[in-house]
């Protein structure tokens, strides 16, 4: 294991972001609350990047440009967050560094979360319902 992946995966441990999972559905729910607070849907202000919002199947998505005018050629960010934590406005330079080093636009959908929608899909033989 590299040294940086041996810090990471201790700086994870001493987070006790895996003893979350372990509260009781309720406390759980208030900690996801919690950090959702100052998270969600943002319009950025800066002028580092060309940006534009859209709206996608009744949801916002954040177009992020190098040049005002489209590339040949786009990524679709998704946000890491389990579909339980929003994004913040800590991707934006992930986002503009995307768009440096590849010359693409950068599409970055706000999906719902899973606190506010059901997400539902038929698996197999039976339904799996994530609630």
């Amino acid at each position: 294991m590299s040294i940086f992946a041996s810090i990471l995966r201790s700086v994870y441990k001493l987070s006790g972001a895996k003893k979350a999972f372990a509260l009781p559905e309720d406390a759980l729910r208030k900690e996801i609350e919690k950090q959702n607070r100052h998270r969600g849907v943002f319009a950025p202000t800066d002028r580092k990047a060309y940006y534009e919002t859209i709206t996608v199947n009744g949801f916002p998505c954040l177009i992020v440009r190098e040049h005002p005018k489209p590339s040949e050629r786009a990524i679709l960010y998704f946000f890491g967050g389990g579909m339980l934590i929003g994004p913040d406005k800590g991707d934006l330079p992930v986002m503009r560094k995307l768009c440096r080093e590849t010359g693409s636009d950068v599409w970055f959908p706000f999906y719902p979360l899973c606190m506010a929608y059901c997400i539902s899909m038929q698996a197999l033989e039976g339904k799996i319902r994530l609630c």
